[in-house]
Parts: C-alpha cells; sequence; structure tokens
C-alpha cells in the first residue's frame, strides 16, 4: 500500500513539474528566442507574464504599434526587450500617439527592418511628437517615415521628438514634418531634440517646416542637437521657416548645434538666406554653431545655404566647410567613403556609400 500511494506521489508530482514547463519555463524560452506578439504583451500587461528583459515582441499591426504606445505610456517596462516591425504599416485612419513621454520614455530596442509607417497625425497635447515622442537609453533603428503632421507639439520629428542617451541607425524620414504651436519650436526630418546621443546613418528627403515667430530651430536630419554625434547623415529635402527673428536658426543637416560633433554628412537641399540683424540665421549644414566640437567632411551645393554659408552664426570657432559647386558625384562618394574608413568610431554599423544611377539626383546613397 505504502509503495502504491509512493508511485501515485510520483506519478502527480511529474504531472505538476510537466504542467509548470509548459506553462511557464518552455514558453519563455520559445518567447525569448522566437518573439512574442505585442497583442499578447499588452493583454497580459497585467500580469507576471508580461514581457521581460531578453523577450523579443513582434509588432505586425497598427493596432500593434498603438498597444506598444499604450504600454509605454503606462510606464510598463521597455528597457532590455527588442521590439520588431514585420512590415509597413498605413496609420492615415487614425489619430496616433507617439511612443514615449518624458514621464515614461521608451528605454529598449526597436528594430523597423527597414520598413516604413507611412501617414503619421498627432492631434494632442504632448510636447514631444514623432513615431517616438521620447526615447531615453534606447535603440531605434532601421525605421522610415513619409512625414508628421505633429500638431501642437513643440518637438516635432519625423521618428522622434526627443531622444536622450540613445543611438538613432538607418533612420529616414521621405515626407512633410511640420507642426502649429505657440511656442518655442524644434522641428527635424529625424529627430526634433537630441541629447547626449548618436544619430548615424540617417537621412531626410521631405520637407521640413518650422512655423512659429517667437524662435524655432529647424534642421533636415535633426532640430537641435546637444553633446551628441551626427554622424554619415544627410539631407536633399527643402528646410524652412515661416518666421525669421533672432530666435530662428534653419540647418540643412542641423538646426542649433550646441556641443556636438558633425561629421561626414551632406546636404544638396534648398535652405532659404534668412538674416537678423545683419547676421545669417540659416546654414547648409548647420544653422546656429554654437561651440561645437568639431564640424568636419561636411559637404553642400553652392546655392542651396543661406547665403552659402556651410554654418550660420559660429560664435566658438570658423569651420571651413568644402562645397560640392564643382566637384562631381564620384568625388563626393569618395571622399564621404575614404573619411569613413579612416574614422569609424562605431564600425559596427558605420554605413559605407554608393551611387545608384537615376537614384537620388546620382548623389550618394548608402550601400
Amino acid at each position: 500500500m505504502q509503495k502504491k500511494f509512493k508511485k501515485i506521489s510520483l506519478i502527480i508530482v511529474i504531472a505538476v513539474c510537466s504542467i509548470l514547463l509548459a506553462v511557464f519555463i518552455l514558453p519563455r524560452i520559445i518567447q525569448q528566442n522566437q518573439g512574442i506578439t505585442m497583442t499578447a504583451v499588452y493583454v497580459n500587461r497585467n500580469l507576471n507574464s508580461m514581457a521581460t528583459n531578453g523577450d523579443i515582441v513582434t509588432i505586425s499591426s497598427t493596432t500593434e504599434l498603438n498597444y506598444l504606445a499604450i504600454y509605454t505610456n503606462e510606464g510598463l517596462p521597455t528597457a532590455g526587450i527588442t521590439f520588431n516591425l514585420e512590415n509597413d504599416l498605413d496609420l492615415t485612419s487614425i489619430t496616433y500617439t507617439p511612443i514615449g513621454t518624458n514621464t515614461y520614455p521608451f528605454a529598449g530596442t526597436f528594430d523597423g527592418n527597414n520598413y516604413k509607417v507611412n501617414g503619421i497625425y498627432v492631434n494632442n497635447s504632448n510636447v514631444y511628437q514623432g513615431l517616438f515622442g521620447y526615447v531615453s537609453n534606447a535603440i531605434i533603428e532601421n525605421v522610415g517615415v513619409d512625414g508628421i503632421n505633429g500638431g501642437t507639439g513643440w518637438a516635432v520629428g519625423g521618428v522622434i521628438g526627443y531622444a536622450l542617451n540613445s543611438i538613432v541607425n538607418n533612420c529616414f524620414n521621405s515626407g512633410l514634418v511640420t507642426s502649429y504651436t505657440n511656442a518655442v519650436q524644434f522641428v527635424g526630418g529625424v529627430i526634433a531634440m537630441c541629447l547626449s546621443s548618436t544619430v548615424i546613418n540617417c537621412y531626410n528627403t521631405g520637407t521640413i517646416t518650422g512655423t512659429y515667430y517667437h524662435g524655432v530651430h529647424v534642421g533636415g536630419v535633426v532640430g537641435y542637437a546637444y553633446n551628441s554625434v551626427v554622424a554619415n547623415c544627410y539631407n536633399t529635402g527643402l528646410v524652412n521657416s515661416t518666421e525669421n527673428n533672432g530666435y530662428t536658426s534653419v540647418g540643412g543637416v542641423v538646426g542649433y548645434n550646441s556641443y556636438s560633433t558633425i561629421s561626414n554628412c551632406y546636404n544638396t537641399g534648398i535652405v532659404p538666406y534668412y538674416t537678423i540683424y545683419g547676421r545669417a540665421i540659416s546654414g547648409a549644414i548647420v544653422g546656429t554653431d554654437w561651440h561645437s566640437v568639431e564640424i568636419c567632411n561636411c559637404y553642400f551645393f553652392i546655392g542651396t545655404g543661406g547665403a552659402d554659408y556651410g554654418a550660420a552664426f559660429n560664435s566658438a570657432q570658423v569651420i571651413p566647410l568644402t562645397t560640392i559647386g564643382s566637384t562631381t558625384t564620384t568625388d563626393l562618394l569618395t571622399a564621404l567613403n575614404a573619411w569613413g574608413s579612416a574614422n569609424k568610431t562605431i564600425p559596427t554599423i558605420y554605413k559605407s556609400w554608393q551611387i545608384v544611377i537615376g537614384v537620388n539626383g546620382g548623389y550618394p546613397i548608402f550601400a
């Protein structure tokens, strides 16, 4: 009888262990290796089974992208989690809420897998607008947008409104980026504001417009850069401001640059010539350059920047920027690749350049 009881007990223990393995352990292993859907994470966000450090979460619909915004903006964990976009998304039928706020920033990795998010329209009072509103200690990579109507946000970027201590790699914008606000405004094709961040391999081909008369900083790639690195980027779109005063700065790559390094970038987009009190406030590469660490190996077309300034209003030092008015696209390609090979600071993600006939006006794009 005792032996029979022990046998039954052993069977029960084995059964319980099997259930625990099937319900809790194996799913976690599968999740970490194959990915779980954002829908599952969202539905179970108040349970112990929500995503944790090391998980891979897939996003394949506008609903799931919205789930990520709600999940992040509720203050639930994103650090250490990778979110993978599985396909292009079209948001034209919805009013979008950006991912991350200054209270609850997005802090994970978002890999767009070279897909694109179209039709972003934001109609709320959030300060930071973009596909992502506010990111901190995050990696945002391999994703594009076709512009954003940022409503009344005062920091509006195609991909990110505000990036802090983050890496933004291989991101782009191809549409109109603008906002309509009654506050000081920062507008960027890819990022509105970046602080202590690295922006690399990014570009803009859309029109970037600032509108507020009390001050606006507009850049083809970055609106405002502080203590950051902007490298291996380019702009071909129109960058402008509807207002022109002493608090305006408009740049082909960066609108307002402070204590940052800008390197191996070029601009062929038009940057209108703006002046205030006799000084330029627009430049083909940088609008206002205030105490930059370095601007090097950057190129622009003569006639694209304000009075052919590479960097307007440079109180720290005069930066001689090479122009490409009489240089062939092949020469530009050689210069960009040569500098990149010699000065790679992030070798694993520093992209090389190529020319594809009939693409980008014959000017270099990323290989």
